[in-house]
């Protein structure tokens, strides 16, 4: 007598489950892919810190609070207030483009914002996944570091904002001299008076 073993899901229903999950697993990832497809903008998320504010966020990024605000305004609330752990989109000029730096041995959030002339806390923003209550980054950690140099801010139109005007030189004065010193009273200290006439 031989014993068939019966199986615990037969593998109709496994096929059918797994094609199912894979299914639904590529629905996700198209239905996400058209999202950011559909919004066609170029840029990056920053998370709210403690201390934000919309001007400080603006002057961070080189944006206008207008143009900040207009990018976000799922963000923008009665009281001007921005909340810590929100996610503000950065949006940057079409062709700017961030960097990915990975971390060397005794590189800080310092080191790497120096390197790459952008504040630390900019740093930190767009990169809420790597903070750390000591602030300290491990070696071979990749940071996203923003586009410093292309953040200038972009106009209506969609064009790079122009140049800012090069600053002025102070004016030159011509130097001042000191007023003649006047002469000590009684003529001591000059030398020898002339005889009277």
């Amino acid at each position: 007598m031989t014993m068939q073993i019966k199986p615990f899901v037969s593998l109709k229903t496994l096929f059918l489950t797994l094609g199912f999950v894979l299914l639904l697993a590529l629905g996700l990832t198209l239905a996400g892919a058209g999202s950011v497809q559909a919004q066609g903008r170029s840029g990056y998320e920053y998370t709210v810190q403690p201390g934000d504010s919309w001007p400080a966020l603006a002057r961070m990024v080189g944006l206008s609070v207008a143009d900040l605000q207009s990018a976000n305004p799922q963000a923008v609330r009665p009281n001007g207030w921005v909340t810590i752990g929100e996610k503000i989109f950065v949006p940057t000029a079409p062709d700017a483009q961030g960097v990915i730096h990975v971390v060397q041995y005794a590189e800080s959030w310092g080191s790497i914002s120096l390197q790459y002339g952008v504040k630390v806390r900019l740093l930190q923003g767009a990169n809420p996944k790597l903070m750390r209550a000591n602030q300290v980054l491990y070696r071979e950690e990749q940071v996203f570091v923003p586009p410093a140099a292309n953040m200038a801010g972009l106009t209506q139109a969609g064009q790079p904002a122009p140049p800012p005007a090069p600053p002025t030189p102070p004016a030159r004065l011509p130097p001042v001299s000191p007023p003649p010193t006047p002469p000590p009273e009684g003529g001591a200290g000059l030398g020898p008076a002339a005889p009277p006439n």
